[in-house]
């Protein structure tokens, strides 16, 4: 194996991961790593697993600074000359992943109980989890100078089913993947590790992230993610969602909005709808307030305008900074619950850089509690075992437990609650809170 590494034609180093095999592997790769420069060995406890195995070689990556990590099996069912495959010009996602479904050869060398099990895992992995790709081998490329370090803490499998685990965080998260097909020879050396009790355990891990929420990690903040989400609209099986909740923003939130803004401000005002969407919420308040709508997304906006032809309408990101010139009040629906709390801060404090003194914001933050929450779960498990990959809505990994979360997380911030409302007034599902500078 290293000979025919050394050979790929690849500024590279090799990094071996070894759980004090019995068989000398270990005193090998160290000699080998006397004779090589390249060669790094890491020595760990005895059968950690080989999820374990991988989150240690992304974490020496990342600590290393390097800028690519290539991973492999070592008993060639991957092939190391395919590894200048994964570099090819025409990927440029930040994963690249060996697939063993794009062409229907790629296991004709295996048995049919080897064959079996594998599209077994790509069927359930494609059906409860949503994932496109070949989500159950190793023979990947990560460009992890372009994957954000504080997902893999999302990862916990120590054992085979880090593989889908690891890309269903990924894939929620928004990260994208190209596939490259790879063709798997008969197992040349060893036998499989991948005994009953590996494969029920990583049967019941993947039932278990199938009935999580959504997503537990935050939604990229960047245009095309939320432009891919208004566009999502027109997608197959999930129209009858931006169809309920239009309806439901109609018949609860646009009047609840429309109460709170009037109660604590003057008409009009001047206010500036942060994550503003397509606006259906600001149909009884645009004509009592100059709303400005700022978002991300050129698609979100333009829906906006469609909605208000005479609006005014900004494109800017709340995490970089304020959106607004000295505005009387700043509010927002729908936006905090997609970001991690270090990013909440950031925007509170974003909001309270946009308003003048003495200016308030407005926040309505679902609930983790909600009933829609428990019942979106269901429905999008649904879809999954139907083939609709495409999530109802972005990422959800802060919901709002409690009013005093929401008094933890603001006091890191220059506002002060002044009011917090949740109840049945919209279903249980949104707390209203109304924010005022601190002293």
């Amino acid at each position: 194996m290293v000979e025919r590494l050394l050979k790929i034609p690849l500024a590279a180093d090799i990094l071996f991961i070894d759980d004090q095999s019995t068989d000398s592997t270990g005193e090998l790769l160290d000699s080998l790593a006397r004779e090589h420069p390249s060669i790094r060995v890491i020595h760990r406890g005895p059968c950690m697993g080989i999820g374990s195995a991988h989150r240690d070689i992304l974490r020496y990556a990342y600590n290393k600074g390097y800028e690519s990590l290539v991973t492999m099996d070592c008993d060639f069912s991957h092939q190391p000359e395919d590894i200048s495959r994964l570099f090819s010009t025409k990927l440029t996602a930040p994963i690249i992943v060996g697939s063993r479904f794009l062409h229907k050869k790629s296991l004709e060398d295996w048995n049919l109980k080897r064959r079996l099990l594998t599209h077994l895992g790509h069927f359930l992995t494609h059906r409860l989890l949503g994932l496109p790709m070949d989500a159950t081998g190793a023979f990947r490329l990560y460009r992890i100078k372009m994957i954000p370090q504080n997902l893999w803490d999302q990862v916990t499998s120590s054992g085979y089913s880090f593989f889908f685990e690891s890309l269903a965080v990924l894939h929620h998260a928004g990260v994208p993947c190209e596939e490259v097909s790879i063709h798997l020879p008969k197992r040349v050396y060893g036998e499989s590790k991948l005994n009953m009790r590996q494969a029920f355990r990583s049967l019941l891990m993947l039932f278990e992230i199938s009935l999580r929420r959504g997503s537990v990690v935050a939604m990229p903040n960047n245009a095309s993610g939320w432009d891919r989400y208004w566009r999502a609209r027109h997608v197959k099986g999930r129209h009858w969602y931006a169809v309920l909740a239009s309806i439901y923003r109609r018949l609860f939130i646009v009047n609840r909005l429309h109460a709170i803004l009037k109660s604590e401000f003057p008409l009009g005002a001047d206010l500036v709808h942060v994550g503003c969407g397509g606006g259906e919420v600001d149909e009884k308040s645009f004509s009592d307030f100059q709303i400005t709508g700022v978002d991300i997304s050129p698609e979100a906006l333009a829906l906006y305008r469609h909605h208000y032809p005479q609006a005014k309408t900004r494109l800017g990101n709340i995490l970089e900074g304020p959106v607004g010139n000295g505005a009387d009040g700043v509010y927002s629906l729908g936006l905090v619950e997609h970001f991690s709390h270090p990013d909440i801060i950031k925007i509170l404090i974003s909001m309270h850089s946009s308003v003048k003194v003495g200016g308030k914001a407005v926040i309505f933050w679902p609930h983790r509690f909600a009933p829609s929450v428990f019942v979106l779960r269901i429905i999008s498990w649904i879809r999954k075992l139907m083939g609709w990959s495409e999530p109802l809505h972005p990422p959800e990994p802060s919901l709002l437990f409690s009013q005093n979360e929401a008094r933890e997380i603001i006091g890191r911030t220059p506002w002060r609650i002044r009011s917090y409302d949740y109840g049945f007034r919209d279903l249980w599902i949104q707390a209203a809170l109304v924010l005022e500078t601190g002293v």
